[in-house]
């Protein structure tokens, strides 16, 4: 009986292992960069997807609460979570597990500085300066407090080269500008004495009474979303007269039958 081994059945030797190990190494060093990217840029593309996401239920979470968070990662990581059921871990922290950043520009409401959140009581005598926020996300590592004065976010935020934090393949920015979010109610009062107006079903805010040759004002700038119910006086135990959403630029009047203009209040878009 042969004991002749045949080419097809023989190992292989050291030299040819070390061949192929070599082979393996080198389609190592030329595809692992490669495959490094591809995967670094699907990070890349997802986060910019998530911080359009994010940027979206926090501006519907100001539009259903009439409150707008301030730079505390507590306050603004709670309203988003509570608008979009998002674990908080998900909204705070980005795939690679480093902290997002959200920043309110500080002058927000008067374009000086100061900014620490906003909610709607009484509405706002002026149109907000400079209500804009940005989401940042760093894809390799946490970011520090870089945007804490009115220059320095406008640098992030007008994409400024030497900015303290500048977009890359790693950092992501998502900007959102709120004014369009801020309507005037103007509510005309044609009685002598005071009506009200309540806003989301707190308590009535007087309208002044008209005065001899001129009608009682009231102007405020409300969040978009806003119930505005008005009463009848005398302030504040009239009855309702009726209520409506803020949806833009609107009037109200609140009609005296004596005056001859008829009853109840009008409302209509303002010229």
């Amino acid at each position: 009986m042969s004991n002749t081994v045949s080419e097809s059945d023989r190992g292989f030797t050291l030299l040819e292992l070390v061949g192929v190990m070599a082979v393996i190494a080198i389609l190592s060093a030329v595809l692992a960069p490669n495959l490094i990217g591809v995967i670094n840029d699907a990070y890349a593309a997802a986060e910019t997807e998530n911080l359009i996401s994010l940027a979206d239920q926090l501006e519907r979470s100001v539009q259903s609460t009439a409150t707008i968070p301030g730079n505390s990662s507590v306050s603004w990581s709670a309203a988003i979570a509570a608008q979009s059921d998002l674990p908080l871990t998900d909204v705070l922290q980005n795939r690679r597990g480093f902290n997002r950043t959200v920043y309110f520009d500080p002058g927000f409401l008067n374009g000086t500085g100061g900014f620490n959140g906003y909610a709607q009581s009484t509405g706002l005598a002026a149109p907000p300066v400079s209500p804009r926020f940005m989401i940042i996300s760093d894809l390799s590592g946490n970011l520090g407090t870089q945007a804490n004065d009115v220059s320095r976010f406008s640098a992030i935020w007008n994409r400024d080269p030497g900015a303290a934090i500048v977009e890359s393949d790693t950092v992501k920015i998502e900007r959102r500008h709120l004014g369009e979010l801020f309507h005037r109610v103007l509510i005309i009062n044609e009685y002598s004495y005071q009506t009200g107006v309540s806003l989301n079903g707190a308590a009535q805010l007087a309208i002044p009474a008209a005065q001899t040759g001129a009608d009682g004002l009231l102007s405020m700038y409300l969040i978009e979303g806003t119930e505005v119910a008005l009463f009848n006086g005398p302030y504040p135990t009239g009855g309702l007269i009726t209520a409506r959403l803020v949806d833009d630029y609107v009037t109200q009047r609140i009609e005296d039958p004596n005056a001859g203009s008829g009853s109840g209040a009008n409302s209509g878009a303002a010229p």
